[in-house]
């Protein structure tokens, strides 16, 4: 094969497959090699314009070869990777010496141990740089998705941070070293295990097992053992020198940080993000960390955790510090934004949720970055996030008691999906009950007393133009000349408010009429409020939830979505409610659904591409097809629902 060459190389790659490839004498090809996908080199100005290239990289050398087909560069592609696969592992000499303590650890052969220490200094602690690394790693240029953190090649990154190692006793703030070393670590996975062996190389026969450098490198492997599980053997490995090292200075500091490390090993899962900056204060600190949740009306509390602490731990230690364990509904931990939130799963490690945050929040700070997190529905105006405890399945609305906490929790959720437009109401029940939340929250009305910001009790939402449409749940609406809104920006039609903004040359005229609109709501409801005068804030409270629970779905959770039905039966945008016996579709604002599909009938449900979710009913012959962004809390709404199903069924005798 011709190498950077544009004459294309010829014969077949079947019949020129061989137990070997080389590029000369000194660059055969090794199990380390690495080989790139097949891309057009589609510039003219660019050497061998036309064709497709390919790059083999070896241990000193990256080759570039050419194809003028892709059919052609796929099939030399296939071919060498069958030379490379075929290739037995390399094995280093620290992988032969970490299999020789092993043997003589299992034997009980102390004096070997000590002689294979004394005689390698690749497995202890050295004062010069590293040329090489510990393991065997792949060759080539480094393909992460972090393109712009500057990665070359997993070699010379594993120096790095070796180097790095040496020095940490010189450091000023050790964090943003650490947190740099994790996050190599995180982007790129077989590092993983070299940097383990390279902290049980640089902690190994160190004279003063409390000096600055062995205590840092000691931390730095703390924080290791709470984010990664390394391999098996080299687990074992690090388990091994851990409590070598506890065995021959038990009762200093050094001591202390090994004993951290080995039981954080023993409770460690799989992570997504590496620990924020208060979680390495706490692992250097050798203790947990506190984290606050908080919960509706402003309240919060602090918890304790530990880099293992799942979501399932905190709501279990939440419902019975509350005593909710005999609470007719389920809990859960919210990840939330400002009006965005998201259920967290109950196998989630907390720690790993709060360094989301810290990364979320350090880039929404970021004026740049925070528009592209709000489109992505990931941030809400900025807004930080925070842990969330609330109400996840309702399984019993009507059984709770209202003087218990769980009712609290009902009645705040209950106004959160008012306020946020997703409960079905007409204009004066809205007022209704922004009036009876208002009387609940401040008292009788008092001269003077004005309401500064509508969106704590009504959905301003409403007050963008929408088609009214007739609702046969509680009051009657009446016409749209007598109503408190005649005038405003709804009340002026939609064709005369499309003109209005062809011609307005800027926002002053729709944010005048806006703002008309805000005050005559307020009004509404101050006139509202006055009538409630003498009301108890438990009473207001009642009559607020006797209503939302005549509503036959109360409890149902309402997605708004897009729906894709051949047969044009629903609308384009609809509400797809999820409750605890079944999915039913509703118009906008409408309380009576379109269509119910019980759980039993339904075959299967799920996300086949992003933004896309789809539900196959027994018996439809079309499947159920939804464009949100939300489809991942629809799967697992849906299914937390099915398990309390299944599990109800179990607990019934035969």
């Amino acid at each position: 094969m011709n190498c950077n060459r544009r004459s294309p190389p010829s014969g077949n790659p079947e019949t020129n497959r061989r137990s070997s490839f080389s590029f000369g004498r000194k660059s055969s090809i090794s199990g380390l090699a690495t080989l790139s996908r097949p891309r057009s080199n589609s510039r003219p100005y660019v050497r061998d314009y036309g064709t497709w290239k390919f790059t083999i990289h070896s241990r000193r050398y990256s080759y570039n070869l050419f194809t003028p087909s892709n059919d052609e560069a796929w099939k030399w592609t296939y071919a060498i990777q069958e030379v490379i696969d075929s290739k037995p592992p390399i094995e280093t000499p620290s992988q032969i010496l970490i299999k020789e303590l092993r043997e003589a650890s299992l034997n009980g052969y102390n004096d070997e141990i000590d002689k294979i220490y004394k005689l390698n200094p690749i497995l202890r602690n050295v004062p010069y740089m590293l040329k090489s690394p510990l393991l065997p790693l792949p060759y080539g240029q480094i393909m992460s998705s972090n393109l712009d953190k500057g990665y070359t090649t997993l070699q010379d990154e594993a120096v790095k941070i070796f180097n790095v190692l040496q020095g940490s006793e010189q450091l000023p703030d050790p964090m943003p070293v650490i947190q740099g070393i994790l996050q190599t670590c995180q982007d790129l996975k077989p590092l993983q295990d070299e940097v383990y062996c390279q902290l049980v190389k640089q902690t190994t026969w160190v004279k003063d097992a409390d000096n600055l450098n062995n205590l840092r490198n000691w931390q730095i492997l703390c924080c290791m053992c709470c984010t990664f599980i390394p391999s098996r053997s080299i687990l074992r490995y690090v388990r091994f020198h851990i409590k070598r090292q506890v065995e021959l200075s038990p009762k200093t500091q050094m001591a202390a940080y090994a004993g951290y490390a080995l039981e954080a090993l023993k409770r460690t899962r799989t992570r997504e993000f590496v620990p924020s900056r208060d979680e390495i204060i706490a692992i250097l600190g050798r203790r947990d960390m506190n984290a606050t949740v908080f919960c509706h009306g402003g309240g919060s509390c602090q918890i304790s955790i530990n880099s293992s602490t799942t979501a399932g731990q905190v709501i279990h230690t939440l419902v019975k510090g509350m005593n909710l364990d005999s609470c007719y509904n389920r809990f859960s931990l919210y990840e939330k934004s400002g009006l965005v939130e998201k259920a967290i799963d109950d196998r989630s490690v907390v720690a790993d949720i709060l360094a989301k945050f810290e990364s979320l929040n350090a880039q929404n700070d970021d004026g740049n970055k925070d528009s592209r997190f709000r489109a992505r529905g990931l941030s809400d105006r900025g807004k930080p996030w925070q842990l969330f405890f609330k109400l996840f399945c309702f399984l019993d609305t009507q059984s709770v008691k209202p003087d218990s906490i769980e009712y609290s929790f009902l009645f705040e959720q209950a106004h959160e999906e008012v306020i946020r437009g997703k409960f079905p109401a007409t204009d004066e029940q809205l007022i209704h009950l922004s009036a009876l939340r208002m009387q609940f929250d401040k008292g009788d009305y008092v001269h003077g007393d004005w309401i500064n910001d509508l969106t704590e009790v009504y959905p301003v939402d409403r007050l963008k133009v929408k088609p009214k449409e007739d609702n046969d749940f509680g009051f009657q609406q009446r016409d749209r000349k007598d109503t408190f809104i005649s005038g405003t920006l709804r009340g002026i039609g939609e064709k005369t408010l499309k003109r209005l903004q062809k011609s307005a040359s800027d926002d002053n005229i729709l944010e005048s009429v806006y703002r008309d609109d805000v005050s005559a709501t307020i009004t509404a409801i101050i006139d509202k409020w006055r009538t409630l005068k003498g009301t108890s804030a438990e009473r207001a409270q009642n009559i607020y939830m006797s209503f939302m629970r005549s509503w036959k779905y109360f409890g149902s959770r309402l997605f708004e979505v897009e729906c894709h039905d051949g047969r044009q039966a629903y609308p384009k945008s609809i509400w797809l409610s999820v409750n605890k016996s079944m999915v039913a579709v509703h118009k906008i604002n409408d309380p009576n659904p379109l269509d119910e599909f019980p759980y039993e009938k339904i075959l299967s449900f799920g996300a086949p591409i992003p933004n896309e979710y789809k539900i196959i009913v027994e018996g439809r012959r079309s499947e159920l097809t939804f464009d949100t962004t939300e489809v991942f809390e629809i799967a697992k709404l849906m299914k937390a629902y099915i398990n309390e199903i299944v599990k109800k069924r179990n607990m019934i005798p035969a």
